[in-house]
């Protein structure tokens, strides 16, 4: 039993490994790669799908983003570790999220085609509209997403 004086300072201590180890847990795992980088036809978007990985406990599920491609992280190659820092923290760019496979096409410069052909849905997050330009909060050179449900279509790039 440890001395009276020193119980708040245990406490103090455990409550800091406690929030230290959610800090780095949270750093690590789950674990995402980069399964696609697609370039919009007028070069001025870039489209992303991370596979992100659970190992034992899940499936794999997947995040699409639409990046500007001035802060797209074009740095990041095809299967490689994606920390989720930056722009893959903002979830302003994020137009996807789920445990279907995305297989996706841009259909003109500004809209992008999701199919997604699965027996079980299961949870998804899906933005129609992500938030390009900041700044002005200008739509004019938005990017559509479109959502499609039960379609595969062979134009389209699957991660």
């Amino acid at each position: 039993m440890p001395h009276p004086h020193l119980r708040p300072q245990f406490a103090i201590v455990a409550a800091s490994l406690l929030a230290a180890t959610g800090l780095v847990v949270g750093q690590l795992w789950p674990a995402y790669y980069l399964a696609l980088n697609v370039v919009s036809p007028d070069g001025k978007y870039v489209v992303a799908v991370l596979r992100g990985d659970k190992a034992a406990f899940d499936d794999f599920f997947y995040r699409a983003y639409v990046f500007p491609r001035t802060a797209a992280p074009l740095q990041s190659k095809r299967g490689e570790r994606v920390w989720m820092r930056g722009p893959w923290a903002d979830h302003g760019y994020l137009v996807y999220e789920g445990y279907p496979v995305p297989s996706l096409r841009w259909t003109s410069e500004h809209s992008i085609e999701i199919d997604l052909n699965e027996l079980d849905y299961g949870r998804l997050v899906f933005n129609p509209t992500p938030s390009l330009d900041k700044q002005s909060h200008d739509r004019s050179q938005a990017v559509l997403v479109s959502l499609l449900l039960d379609r595969s279509d062979i134009r389209n790039l699957s991660p």
